[in-house]
């Protein structure tokens, strides 16, 4: 069985403290499972995703931290998953994933790496 797992999105690192990203850069991805603080937009249920994100990019969302360049890989990925029909495909198959949400996570990764946010696991 797979722990707990949510993935939070922060902008920067000032005065011993993790500053996390504006709730409201990540609109229109309401859609995504959301972590414990589940009406704060920079939080994601990673334990939902980690399968799907390790298997395109290679990137463990199971790391207390992953750099921007790290998300930067992981919406480049997301991108060609969603532009490629035939793995899109496959993979909607596999992890039950629908449209809406794959487009949604694309997204918020992409809003993530464009920030120059890194990511925090919590479990």
């Amino acid at each position: 069985m797979t722990m707990g797992l949510d993935t939070i999105a922060y902008k920067e690192y000032s005065n011993g403290e993790h500053i996390e990203a504006d709730s409201a850069w990540f609109e229109g991805t309401e859609e995504l499972s959301r972590g414990i603080l589940g009406s704060d937009l920079s939080w994601i249920r990673g334990k939902v995703y980690s399968h799907l994100i390790e298997q395109i990019s290679g990137i463990s969302l199971y790391q207390e931290s992953i750099s921007n360049d790290g998300v930067n890989k992981i919406a480049t990925a997301l991108r060609e998953l969603n532009a490629d029909p035939i793995r899109y495909r496959d993979i909607v198959f596999t992890y039950n994933h629908n449209k809406r949400e794959l487009k949604a996570l694309e997204k918020w990764f992409t809003i993530a790496a464009e920030r120059g946010c890194y990511l925090h696991g919590w479990w």
